[in-house]
């Protein structure tokens, strides 16, 4: 009979609920373009059913606000007459002459309220141009904030160049910091069904393009924004919806015939015309600071900010990147409330403006990072925005660190405060997602908007001076993880790039470490021991060992996370140090690490990957072949390869997709013999363990806490930490370290090919096979396990 690996998260009544809930894939990234991204938010959306459709009713009941003004029904009809599009060629410009109407029609609606409506298709946002990539992207028309006309408003643009005159008085800036609802307007390509009854998505490649091009415009909303939720609306031809966006997806209202039923469209207007600030979708313990320069210099915060920014250490290392977090005026200033540790109803507050790390999708985690500077401590420190899975089977991030703090573990961060995001303040009512209330959402698990503040700030890892820089804070981090496993009994599950920071001193600059932090997916041994609580995948997709991707029924182990540290070393290889890849050759390399399978309900990624595992072959080759740097991940991949060579494919097969043929050929292979896996053990082991008397260079590494000597008897090779704590231990001993990181990225350098459109409706089965390649990940691609075991009681349609 199968057993159970040690500390496995899988069993038999886990993987019979798993075969019947897909797994979820990877989030984007914008290094593959425009096209690329908008394709695979699409993907992400429909694949994983996010989309759910409401009577207009429902919709108007649940999320729009109640008004005891009333208005005439004659003034609510729309000028469709722009809007015919049948019997002729369409243009831009033909759906621009549209504009002028739509926006005369809401306007008409929001009359004498805190709200006007403007046409924005032509002025893109500066401060997303200001970005590298050159970003233009703009919606069609937007809501805005009479109280924000300073940050939508822009004096230069000159209604003599507007063609379309009726577009001249309402003609303003997009900008994504203040717009507080988005509108689209197509004539082609409607992305949802535009008769009732009809099944709400529609599988064309433009309908795919569209639905991806709104949930671009919503992710930015979100992500530069502080919001709970955001309303868009949608209009084609002579039809219209209404969208309410949260982090658990979108619920779509039903379709709006704008010839015979014009007034729910306006209705929906009218109401939100007086709407207060969260009735609107913004985040009541976020309040923007004055956007007059002028006034700002009067605030006590701001100058308070001021003033520590001038007192920083001219000469450290980490002054410029806080610098960085707070200069330009392209984004508002934001002060933000936290809870404190111990007593939840009371706030701290903190100033942000410019973010370090966010995520490319409207839904899931959102995990948001920004430098702060704390009002009330008068110092700097690192604030994380979430939305966090809600369930007795999930550890609020903040419980976690409770966990582990008496065991003062070097190399993971200390918490200044955090915790869950009231509505009101002092209040119970949490701010949470409401998408999965709905059937047909309701396998998804509701998400509260949180926030913790670490005393810490880090430097991005990708930020390391050298391969032993890289090294020494990896290896700080590798032995935290294992301190919290022996002592604390907690496995990380999302080693990455992102999760390891560089830990300096402020005022010094010296060389500390590194920090593992983002501990939002762990689980606890005893959970592991029991089984697991949740059906998806964890962790970010490139990191994740070959075996969680080929075999997507077995659990996380131990093995896992430490397998995870050699891949995101070896990512760090293939970006800035001189190797033999061309740019084609690492594009064709990363798609091993980047392969994102939808089959038979589940995300599964490359063989190739096992195989290189297998074999303890790295996936590229060192111009300099004597760097210490490169001999390091040889001796990684041989102790991987030592690990898989000891496994057993039979026992594994199980945990495997049925009908998988790779797994089966696998479970065919004779496991080595004994005598041969010692051998190779030896080989390595002795290499690895081997003592050396060369001094460490304290001024350049960090050595890792000394780890037991030997590995014991029976163990695989990566059972434990042992022996990869030795490796990276002996490495950072040698003198042989060179300042080695190339001044290019080699991934910059990389022509990506744009993707197959996605082809998937509600109306076809989730299980059906969809083989398809997704681009890189280079800070929070992680899946999000926000699916229950088992469905609440919902508000039924």
């Amino acid at each position: 009979m199968a057993s159970t690996p040690p500390h496995s998260a899988t069993s038999a009544e886990a993987a019979a609920r798993a075969a019947i809930t897909p797994l979820t894939g990877r989030h984007p990234d914008r290094q593959k373009g425009l096209a690329n991204i908008r394709n695979h938010l699409d993907a992400g959306m429909t694949r994983e059913d996010r989309y759910v459709e409401v009577t207009w009713k429902d919709f108007m009941k649940e999320y729009v606000p109640i008004t005891s003004r009333k208005f005439d029904k004659k003034t609510a009809k729309m000028d469709l007459k722009n809007f015919q599009a049948s019997g002729k060629t369409l243009t831009p410009s033909d759906e621009k002459a549209c504009y002028p109407s739509a926006c005369r029609f809401i306007t008409t609606a929001i009359k004498n309220g805190r709200l006007v409506c403007k046409d924005i298709a032509d002025w893109p946002d500066k401060s997303l141009m200001n970005l590298n990539e050159k970003d233009s992207r703009r919606a069609d028309l937007a809501l805005y904030k009479k109280s924000d006309h300073d940050g939508w408003s822009d004096p230069k643009i000159s209604s003599d160049t507007i063609r379309i005159l009726g577009r001249r008085a309402y003609a303003a800036r997009n900008s994504i910091a203040y717009a507080a609802v988005l509108g689209e307007v197509k004539l082609r390509c409607s992305g949802f069904s535009v008769k009732k009854g009809e099944p709400l998505l529609v599988t064309a490649e433009g309908a795919e393009r569209t639905r991806g091009q709104m949930a671009d415009y919503v992710t930015e909303i979100l992500t530069r924004q502080h919001r709970t939720f955001v309303f868009t609306f949608y209009i084609y031809r002579k039809t219209a919806r209404i969208l309410r966006w949260d982090r658990v997806g979108c619920v779509v209202c039903e379709v709006i015939d704008l010839e015979t039923e014009p007034e729910k469209f306006f209705e929906f207007f009218f109401r939100i015309a007086l709407a207060s600030d969260s009735e609107l979708g913004l985040d009541p313990t976020a309040t923007a600071l004055p956007l007059k320069k002028k006034e700002l210099d009067k605030d006590r915060s701001y100058r308070a900010l001021q003033k520590a920014l001038k007192s920083l250490p001219t000469k450290s290392r980490l002054s410029a990147y806080i610098k960085q977090a707070f200069e330009g005026d392209l984004w508002p200033l934001y002060k933000l409330d936290v809870p404190n540790k111990d007593d939840q109803t009371s706030m701290g507050s903190f100033l942000v403006r410019n973010l370090t790390a966010s995520s490319n999708s409207p839904t899931g985690r959102a995990t948001k990072g920004f430098i702060a500077y704390d009002l009330q401590e008068k110092s700097f420190c690192f604030l994380k925005d979430s939305w966090a899975t809600r369930s007795d089977d999930v550890h609020p991030e903040l419980d976690v660190y409770k966990r582990l703090e008496p065991h003062k573990i070097p190399g993971i961060a200390t918490v200044r405060c955090g915790g869950d995001l009231p509505m009101t303040p002092g209040g119970d009512d949490l701010q949470e997602t409401r998408t999965q209330d709905w059937e047909g959402a309701d396998d998804y698990l509701p998400r509260v908007h949180t926030r913790i503040v670490l005393n810490e700030i880090g430097i991005p890892l990708k930020d390391y001076s050298d391969s032993k820089e890289l090294c020494s804070a990896v290896s700080v981090a590798f032995a935290a993880h294992f301190r919290a496993w022996t002592q604390a009994k907690i496995l990380h599950r999302d080693v990455s790039d992102g999760n390891i920071v560089i830990d300096v001193d402020l005022k010094s600059g010296e060389l500390l470490g590194g920090l593992l932090i983002d501990w939002d997916l762990c689980k606890y041994q005893e959970e592991l021991e029991n089984g697991p609580t949740q059906k998806n995948r964890s962790g970010t997709w490139r990191y994740l060992s070959a075996l969680l991707l080929n075999y997507p029924k077995k659990g996380n182990d131990v093995s896992d996370d430490i397998e995870s540290f050699l891949h995101l070393l070896c990512i760090f290889a293939l970006r800035f140090h001189e190797n033999y890849h061309s740019p084609d050759g690492l594009r064709t390399t990363l798609s091993v690490y980047d392969e994102c399978r939808f089959v038979d309900g589940y995300w599964v990624g490359a063989w190739a990957k096992l195989d290189s595992m297998l074999e303890g072959k790295l996936p590229l080759k060192f111009k300099d072949e004597d760097s210490e740097f490169y001999k390091l991940l040889t001796t990684l991949f041989q102790i991987c390869r030592t690990h898989y060579s000891s496994l057993n494919w039979v026992d594994l097969a199980q945990y495997a997709l049925p009908g998988s043929q790779e797994a089966r050929d696998r479970a065919g292979i004779p496991r080595p013999a004994a005598s041969a896996t010692k051998s190779q053990a030896a080989a390595v082991l002795d290499d690895v363990f081997g003592d050396s008397d060369t001094p460490s260079d304290a001024s350049q590494s960090v050595e890792p806490p000394k780890l037991p000597p030997v590995v014991p008897t029976g163990k695989r090779a990566l059972d434990d930490h042992i022996a990869f704590g030795k490796a990276l231990r002996a490495a950072l001993k040698s003198d042989g370290w060179t300042q080695d990181k190339s001044q290019v990225d080699n991934f910059s350098l990389i022509e990506w090919k744009t993707e197959v459109a996605n082809s998937y409706s509600r109306a076809e089965s989730r299980k059906r096979a969809v083989e398809r390649l997704y681009g890189s990940s280079s800070l929070t691609g992680q899946p999000d396990p926000d699916r229950p075991q088992e469905s609440a009681s919902k508000r039924k349609r």
